[in-house]
């Protein structure tokens, strides 16, 4: 095993009435793993990763997983089936649409982002 590994969580209580944009830079160069999604009830809601300036680089947006079950996104899910190099400064933006293309908006949602450094 090479590195260290980190796990990002991301916790929103409640019901979503918006997207929840998460933005962030890490201190150093990692990959991404995997993402694991989940909103307490059975929603439509989904998740996506990149940057600030193209919203969905690394991940295109994923159903989050229904009534605490997650769903685990990993390499072959990401853009170009590869786990996404981030490079040190890099502003990474994790987008939480609360209902994605449908109508039922997504409760107490937890999405953890699994890096590896290097």
């Amino acid at each position: 095993m090479q590195g260290n590994h980190l796990t990002l969580p991301i916790v929103v209580a409640g019901t979503l009435a918006a997207d929840v944009p998460v933005v962030f830079t890490l201190p150093f160069a990692a990959s991404l793993k995997h993402v694991s999604a989940v909103a307490s009830n059975a929603s439509t809601g989904t998740v996506k990763v990149g940057t600030t300036t193209d919203d969905d680089a690394y991940m295109l947006a994923k159903d989050l997983g229904d009534s605490d079950v997650p769903a685990l996104y990993g390499r072959t899910d990401f853009v170009g089936s590869q786990a996404p190099s981030l490079p040190k400064a890099t502003v990474i933006k994790v987008t939480i649409d609360f209902n994605g293309a449908g109508a039922t908006a997504a409760d107490d949602v937890t999405v953890i982002l699994f890096l590896s450094e290097g």
